[in-house]
């Protein structure tokens, strides 16, 4: 069986979500390859506690020494480009975390160098393989709810209330991005997998813990198609509630489709000519639990998300002719240009 040796660029807290994915998908999945992480590109070696990886101080020389077959990219947004321009030079296939970088010029650089060296490449907008979320797009995709009027979609985490958070690089314009780059990247493209393409119509955005950042915390964008339908994408990190809220409402002529990442596997589906509400599962769909686990194997919709997203990516590796789901940069440039054009009309705004 062959096997696809993969390296991770960057060791923090995401790293290690794909580092856990790659063990989990080898123990339960049924690969038709050997998964393994052969390499972690650091300045802090010490860290990296994983028995028969290797540590390198530069991408080259992990590629070079290890024969990495794909590397993860998961330092802060503004170091992307370095790794994926190293990348795309040795010809190897790369997987990055979102956004692809901090800003536009950097994003359509990044899906220049792949598209020019042909080396495949995806993004971490793993939401795109949340069962309730294929399942949703199936449901509209068959017109089940008719003409669509409106959509709602609302991500609000609450990490940075902690004054701990202060300082660190998700708060810096350069490095960070905000709520919006950070988390709004995610629903954005969510939306334009489901729904199909759509633009910004006007956005705001606002910090409340102004001694902490220099990015929103709070913003909203409302966002319009060409068939006439509208809505809005609203994100937060600074909202506490019982259950983190990450989920979509869309509502037509015919009824809504409510989905929500604490109900990863069903579809809260409403029609008005009867007046019912059933939920539908996802769970017995090939297609939407693609690389997903069955409930009693989920290590939560986060991590089991990102674990589906990077496995798709290896087979893509694997078998290159390979039907995706998963994002590729070009798709995931169309949802960060969305995410600039809402800060660039949120900042008119506030000086208008």
């Amino acid at each position: 069986m062959r096997t696809l040796k993969f390296g991770i660029v960057g060791f923090g807290a995401i790293a290690r979500t794909h580092a856990l994915a790659a063990a989990d998908a080898s123990l339960r999945q049924d690969l038709p390859f050997n998964l393994e992480l052969a390499a972690v590109v650091t300045r802090s070696p010490e860290k990296v506690k994983l028995q028969g990886v290797q540590t390198f101080e530069t991408l080259k020389e992990a590629i070079e020494t290890c024969q990495l077959d794909f590397i993860s990219i998961c330092t802060p947004n503004h170091l992307h480009q370095e790794s994926v321009e190293i990348a795309a030079a040795m010809k190897v296939p790369v997987y990055c975390e979102k956004p692809l970088a901090s800003d536009d010029s950097d994003a359509a650089l990044m899906c220049s160098l792949v598209e020019q060296s042909s080396v495949q490449n995806g993004a971490a907008l793993m939401y795109r393989f949340m069962p309730a979320l294929t399942l949703l797009k199936k449901c509209i995709d068959k017109n089940r709810i008719g003409r669509l009027i409106s959509f709602e979609a609302v991500t609000y985490h609450s990490s940075y209330l902690s004054a701990s958070k202060k300082g660190v690089w998700r708060t810096k314009a350069a490095s960070g991005g905000g709520a919006l780059l950070d988390l709004g990247v995610h629903l954005m493209d969510m939306l334009l997998w489901s729904l199909g393409p759509l633009e910004v119509e006007s956005a705001s955005s606002r910090v409340h813990f102004r001694e902490r950042t220099d990015v929103d915390e709070i913003s909203k964008v409302y966002l319009k198609s060409e068939e006439g339908f509208a809505g809005t994408l609203e994100v937060s990190r600074v909202y506490a509630e019982h259950l983190q809220r990450d989920g979509i409402e869309i509502f037509g002529e015919k009824g809504s489709l409510k989905m929500s990442s604490s109900e990863p596997y069903r579809v809260e589906y409403h029609s008005f000519e009867t007046g019912e509400t059933v939920f539908l599962t996802a769970e017995g769909d090939s297609d939407a639990m693609r690389y997903y686990p069955a409930r009693r194997a989920a290590l939560g919709f986060f991590q089991s998300c990102h674990t589906a997203s990077l496995v798709e990516f290896a087979h893509c590796v694997f078998a290159p002719q390979a039907d995706r789901k998963g994002a590729d940069f070009k798709q995931a440039f169309e949802a960060q240009k969305r995410i600039s054009e809402a800060y660039r009309i949120s900042k008119r705004e506030v000086k208008e």
